[in-house]
């Protein structure tokens, strides 16, 4: 069993739009390695992408219960908290960018909060901070 090989297998088949054959790639590496952070994080990601907020949602925490400062994970994890409680994800969001402040997602992701929260001035802010940060 290669798992760096299945991850690969596994990330083709999320971009090539086969969500359920990335969920049962990136589930056989969970099988045999529980904590491999990068198949826990990829099968959040397929189930978040689903529309399977739960699902992600429980696989997004126990991502962060392994590393709390996976970034990417803590980014996704917010942008789900955003859809439910908005103001609240704010407030985490702000602490996130406090201890990744060259992390482009965050002001980002804040900046569509403030844009379905109908503060554009807030969100055009965080937007411009974004493209700063990553041009690209």
């Amino acid at each position: 069993f290669d798992p760096h090989y299945e991850l690969g297998l596994a990330y083709r088949a999320l971009m090539s739009g086969d969500n359920s054959g990335a969920i049962e790639l990136y589930k056989r590496v969970l099988e045999n390695d529980p904590a491999n952070t990068q198949a826990l994080f990829g099968l959040a990601s397929t189930y978040h992408r689903a529309g399977q907020t739960d699902t992600a949602r429980t696989l997004y925490g126990k991502l962060l219960a392994l590393n709390p400062e996976h970034r990417d994970a803590l980014n996704n994890f917010m942008a789900l908290l955003a859809a439910e409680a908005p103001r609240e994800a704010l407030q985490k969001l702000s602490d996130l960018e406090r201890k990744n402040p060259d992390f482009s997602p965050i002001p980002a992701q804040k900046a569509v909060i403030y844009q379905k929260l109908g503060d554009i001035e807030q969100a055009s802010k965080n937007m411009f901070r974004a493209i700063a940060l990553a041009p690209e």
